[in-house]
């Protein structure tokens, strides 16, 4: 008479198929959560420097609204993301006390600056795909002014 349990081999077995499973998905996890982090980044400050150029126009040129700063035109509320307001105001990403990336207002000059430095990643495979993501794979830096 067999037994209602699994046999060691069919144990075995499944161990095997969760260990393969297991050594295929972790790398694929690893890649698309760094592919993630620095294409979020990257679109982040980019999407808010624009929109934030486009918000100035109105506000400066129309509504003739010279006292806002940068955080009365476009909100970072994301994880990472920090304000200060220095002069027009700025944001910074944050990541290992390193500033990854900014977006500056400057009233005065009528620009809006975006920096993302890929080097201040704390995980290579990120700076890496970042890097790839710019289109500067030797510096890994991307510097923009907009005017408005």
């Amino acid at each position: 008479m067999k037994g209602s349990g699994f046999t060691l081999i069919e144990a075995i077995f499944v161990g095997i198929v969760i260990t393969i499973l297991t050594l295929v998905a972790v790398p694929k996890y690893e890649y698309f959560k760094h592919n993630a982090k620095a294409s979020a980044v990257i679109k982040t400050t980019i999407d808010a420097a624009l929109n934030a150029a486009q918000g100035a126009i109105h506000s400066f040129d129309f509504e003739q609204k010279e006292h806002l700063t940068l955080e009365d035109i476009v909100r970072l509320t994301d994880s990472g993301w920090s304000y200060s307001n220095d002069g027009g105001g700025m944001y910074r990403y944050i990541e290992g006390g390193s500033v990854i990336a900014s977006i500056t207002l400057d009233k005065r000059e009528r620009v809006i600056t975006y920096t993302i430095d890929c080097t201040k990643f704390t995980n290579a495979q990120t700076m890496r795909k970042c890097k790839e993501l710019i289109g500067n794979p030797e510096d890994g830096k991307l510097t923009d002014i907009i005017e408005f």
